[in-house]
């Protein structure tokens, strides 16, 4: 007895090309940052690709003055990242604007200064 399912005809669904921003996205993004922090956290994700998540586990020893970083990607995973001559004019700014101590490379900026594991926006 043969299977009556070989007949049938598999269908390959067309697969999603990610989304990108436009010019116009990118520079809403820039202007709606009010703070040296926002700036640095948005220049950041876009320079690397990171998600969300993965910028709140970086520490200062993470950076290196050369303009990279090292980043736990999927499966913690360990790459080196580049960044942007824009990311890091940020970057350099929100970690020298700070007043602690605290090793962590982001930290909230209600006081106290704690890190932030899940970085979120406030109106």
């Amino acid at each position: 007895m043969s299977n009556p399912a070989c007949n049938f005809i598999i269908m390959k669904l067309d697969q999603r090309m990610p989304k990108a921003l436009t010019m116009d996205e990118w520079g809403w993004w820039r202007v709606v940052c009010r703070t040296t922090l926002q700036h640095a956290v948005v220049e950041f994700c876009f320079a690397t690709s990171c998600r969300m998540g993965k910028p709140g586990r970086l520490v200062r020893r993470d950076l290196d003055g050369r303009r990279n970083g090292i980043v736990a990607g999927k499966g913690n995973k360990v790459r080196e990242v580049y960044l942007g001559s824009n990311a890091w004019i940020w970057l350099v700014r929100c970690v020298t604007e700070r007043q602690d101590g605290d090793p962590v490379l982001w930290v909230r900026e209600r006081a106290p200064p704690r890190p932030w594991f899940v970085i979120r926006w406030r109106d």
